[in-house]
Parts: structure tokens; sequence; C-alpha cells
């Protein structure tokens, strides 16, 4: 009887190694999306007028994306258009 009790556990266990072994190898994805902001605001795309130690830091240690298109330039369908995949026409 202890043994069928044991079996559940066993299996469980080696779910959330598994799991979290799986976790471990996903990337972690920021996505900066800020509204009226160009490229070129940042410091670490050259700006002289603002500092932005955070984000140059970010940028630092991650991917800097400098080729880019958005759907839209208002607001409205372009957080529409990177939360569904569509094009704000559709």
């Amino acid at each position: 009887m202890k043994n069928l009790l044991l079996i559940p556990l066993l299996v469980i266990l080696c779910g959330q190694a598994f799991q979290s072994s799986v976790a471990a190898e996903r990337p972690n994805i920021i996505l900066v999306f800020i509204d009226d902001m160009g490229w070129g605001d940042f410091s670490c795309f050259g700006n002289d007028d603002a500092a932005t130690p955070n984000i140059d830091r970010l940028a630092a240690e991650g991917v800097r994306f400098e080729q880019f298109y958005v759907n839209s330039p208002i607001c409205s369908p372009s957080r529409v258009a990177i939360s569904t995949g569509q094009y704000p026409q559709r």
C-alpha cells in the first residue's frame, strides 16, 4: 500500500524537475513599447540630450534592434498589431 502512495509523488516530483529544466532554457524577453518615442531618443542610440542609463544597460546586456517597422503611427492600432499579429487594416 505504501508503494502505491509513492508512485504519484514520484510522478509529481519528476514532472516538476522537468518543468524547471525546460523553463531555465527559455529566454527572458522584455518588449519596450513606448508611444511617441523614436529609436534615436535613447542615449544608447546616440542621443546626447537625454541620459537613459537603465535602458543603456539593458541594451548593453541584451539585443538592440536597429531596423524595425511599426504598423501604425498611432498607439492604438500599433498595440493591437503587436498583441494579435495582425495588420491594423484587418
